[in-house]
């Protein structure tokens, strides 16, 4: 931002680490470290539309069926909010605490398309999500005061569209309104730290943790591994997850659910998204109102709309998730079970 003004970019970009990220309620509320940028310069739209990437944290097997959320590098994006909002979360595996991992957001020239890479690998595309992006951010973002949580940032940089990355030259701090617990004001790419009460500070409720440290990725290994044990998930015998992702995103006016084997791949491109996956997943959709579960308060108005779940059949994790104004039919990818 230069004097309030979005300055245009084509890309943006960052080293993160987080030491510790745990939310009390990791059922109903959100906190993740990222980058994000505004990417509707060109659309006339009554909401932005944007890209970000970085890590989150998730629930952790609390449906009955089994499903897991884990911590998670992500990226998601809302493309065409006047479509239902069209929210998109694509995870891109789970993460580790204490690492530098480079993140970043690039724009596919002549184009609205906006490539995502991870650790120096492109891990995915967003397309149709805008073209030249128009300010962005980096930061810690909760939506709950319950959360423990210590992270950096390092080498924040953009390019300005002629293939240069250079580090802003206008860095302002985030609306207050937002609770902006760390926005740095140098106009450097030095090292940047943010904490919202530190790594040995007990949650109120929920997180596992002994002694301030963290088990719950020892308890997300252990549901993986028990999954693996029960039946692989097919378009025949998924009925109990149906429900309990109804039940996650509070789906009301529940409509027809439909369950599709395909490859995630396949699944990504049908959502105007590249992800290079072709393992095999079942596709939940539910029509009806739902909303996000875990209280996305990034966006202008909170996304509701019909529901879909990308998961792994063996280990019944979650890879990716949509709400949508849209109603699509996969049948075409693969077996498709209709469930009442």
């Amino acid at each position: 931002m230069k004097n309030g003004v979005p300055q245009s970019m084509a890309g943006l970009a960052a080293d993160l680490k987080v030491d510790c990220l745990r939310v009390g309620d990791p059922q109903n509320k959100l906190a993740t470290h990222e980058i994000w940028m505004a990417t509707n310069t060109h659309y006339n739209h009554n909401y932005m539309t944007w890209v970000e990437t970085g890590y989150t944290v998730g629930r952790i097997d609390t449906m009955n069926a089994g499903l897991i959320w884990g911590d998670n590098h992500f990226w998601a994006d809302q493309r065409d909010p006047n479509n239902g909002n069209n929210y998109h979360e694509w995870y891109i595996r789970d993460f580790a605490t204490g690492v530098w991992v480079d993140h970043g957001i690039t724009w596919v020239p002549n184009s609205n398309n906006w490539t995502i890479w991870n650790n120096h690998q492109v891990v995915g595309t967003s397309i149709d999500a805008g073209a030249y992006a128009g300010g962005g951010q980096i930061g810690m973002e909760s939506s709950t005061s319950n959360v423990r949580a210590f992270g950096q940032g390092a080498n924040f940089r953009y390019n300005p569209g002629n293939g240069a990355w250079v580090a802003p030259p206008y860095l302002t701090a985030g609306d207050p309104g937002q609770n902006v617990l760390f926005t740095s004001k140098n106009s450097t790419s030095s090292i940047n730290s943010w904490s919202a009460q530190g790594c040995n500070v007990p949650l109120a409720a929920g997180a596992p943790t002994v002694g301030g440290a963290d088990i719950a990725p020892t308890q997300f290994q252990e549901a993986v591994e028990a999954n693996r044990a029960k039946p692989r998930l097919t378009a025949d015998n998924s009925s109990a997850v149906v429900d309990d992702v109804a039940n996650a995103f509070e789906m009301k006016d529940r409509g027809t659910a439909r369950v599709t084997e395909t490859s995630r791949s396949r699944y990504a491109a049908s959502e105007n998204a590249v992800i290079d996956d072709d393992r095999q997943v079942i596709v939940v959709q539910i029509d009806g109102d739902g909303t996000v579960p875990r209280s996305m308060t990034q966006v202008d108005a909170v996304p509701r709309g019909n529901v879909t779940v990308t998961i792994d059949p063996e280990t019944r994790q979650v890879l990716d998730m949509a709400v949508t104004g849209e109603t699509k039919n996969l049948s075409a990818m693969g077996r498709t079970v209709e469930i009442g």
